[in-house]
């Protein structure tokens, strides 16, 4: 997998501060990363906002250790979760 694949998040530091973070990619695939003891990440297809989202939409949820290891480790779950879902 190339790095730029996995250039779907800011570095572990952003998540340190306790910050969320939205993201989209090939247009329809989107996901959300809460970042509370564990970074909680979110995915699904659409156009609505995970807010607006029913709950039988939601593609996969995964939490990860709040930890740089964690943090690349939730990259790659992402990568592979937008290989799965083949978005175009």
């Amino acid at each position: 997998m190339d790095t730029k694949e996995i250039r779907l998040l800011p570095p572990f530091s952003y998540f340190e501060q306790g910050n969320c973070y939205s993201g989209c990619k090939g247009g329809r695939f989107q996901f959300k990363v809460f970042a509370n003891e564990t970074l909680d990440a979110v995915v699904w297809m659409g156009e609505k906002c995970l807010k607006l989202t029913p709950e039988n939409e939601i593609h996969a949820r995964e939490s990860f250790p709040m930890s740089p290891e964690g943090c690349a480790a939730l990259a790659v779950w992402l990568q592979q979760q937008y290989e799965s879902m083949k978005v175009d």
